[in-house]
């Protein structure tokens, strides 16, 4: 049974949570300014901080769960595509949207995996497992540097003193070159196979509601995603060969480690307009969203606020269908470095 529903953005896509009809979420970590809580997902971190869930649901077809994780200082686990039906998920990307969970732990969200998981493993089996699984001697690639560049203030400085604390109480880090990620990152923005597939659902099976749909959803559908079926075919080529590239970089380590996004939650006053809604949702996908092109596993765990005291994720990484083994490895760092109330305090907007 699901107790209640939590806002998204039209048709899962965006990354900030806007909603131009029912209005964008409220970032409980700051009591002045409305700040977006990421997207699409964008209702699922509030109503963990808020009391109203302890496990929410959400899709990631380019970073929609990890993304409102990180914004809100919270725990979203990506599975990796086919790993759980998407029946009932918003169709935006048959091709690349995976259904997850959100929560502020990793025992709920161990515990949302297990009542989900097809294979239906036993939670108490697979808390064993998570629990038994030690710091020490965890093999954590750090990703590229590509990842830590062009950052807002304090996140990457904050991730690399994270992994610094990890390496202290016992973790292996190996530095993982990614020269393949700047190649998914332009496959991605430049709208992938999920933007065309998108297009293609809103323009033929709800085509009647475009004039009504939000404008800044549709344009960029439309921009990006009305391209011929040469081009579509020629990326769904691609995409089997970026993933084994990328997947060949995993070998000898137990997870990969990056900053979940690039930026904190944003301003909503400051990106009203469509060119900075643009350029800010792609500072806040660039890492997450090729971990969708190359069908990995990816969790974003709360480790650190920045200079205004936002939230800032930690992104880890691990192969197709590894699920029980990221979260092994998620528990162990969060055993490490403490859980969301622990590690972050407790938001503004939702201090009891």
């Amino acid at each position: 049974m699901f107790p209640g529903k939590t806002h998204t953005v039209p048709f899962a896509f965006g990354g900030i949570g806007g909603n131009a009809h029912w209005g964008a979420p409220w970032n409980p970590w700051d009591a002045v300014h409305h700040r977006g809580t990421g997207g699409s997902s964008s209702g699922a971190g509030g109503s963990l901080w808020e009391g109203s869930s302890l496990v929410s649901l959400g899709s990631d077809a380019g970073g929609s769960i990890r993304m409102p994780a990180s914004l809100t200082g919270v725990v979203g686990l990506k599975t990796s595509i086919g790993r759980w039906p998407g029946d009932g998920a918003p169709p935006l990307s048959p091709s690349l949207d995976t259904p997850g969970v959100l929560a502020l732990n990793m025992a709920a969200v161990g515990l949302g995996f297990a009542a989900i998981d097809p294979s239906r493993p036993s939670w108490p089996d697979l808390w064993r497992r998570m629990e038994a699984r030690p710091l020490r001697g965890l093999r954590i690639g750090v990703g590229d540097r590509y990842f830590f560049q062009d950052c807002g203030p304090g996140i990457a400085e904050a991730v690399e003193l994270v992994l610094k604390e990890l390496e202290a109480k016992g973790s292996v880090l190996v530095p993982v070159p990614m020269p393949e990620v700047e190649e998914a990152v332009k496959y991605m923005a430049n709208g992938s196979v999920g933007v065309p597939e998108g297009f293609a659902l809103v323009s033929t099976e709800f085509k009647d509601w475009i004039p009504d749909l939000d404008a800044n959803v549709w344009a960029r559908l439309k921009n990006f995603g009305d391209i011929p079926t040469a081009e579509y075919l020629a990326r769904q080529r691609a995409r089997p060969g970026m993933a084994a590239r990328a997947h060949a970089r995993l070998d000898g380590i137990d997870v990969l480690a990056t900053p979940t996004t690039a930026v904190t939650a944003p301003r909503m006053d400051k990106v009203a307009d469509m060119e900075a809604f643009r350029l800010t949702t792609l500072r806040i996908g660039r890492n997450v969203s090729c971990f969708n092109v190359w069908d990995m596993c990816a969790l974003s765990l709360p480790v650190a606020l920045d200079p205004e005291r936002l939230p800032i994720g930690l992104q880890l990484v691990a192969g197709k269908r590894r699920e029980e083994h990221l979260l092994a490895a998620g528990r162990a760092v969060e055993r490490a470095l403490g859980e969301a109330r622990q590690r972050l305090g407790r938001p503004p907007v939702c201090p009891a």
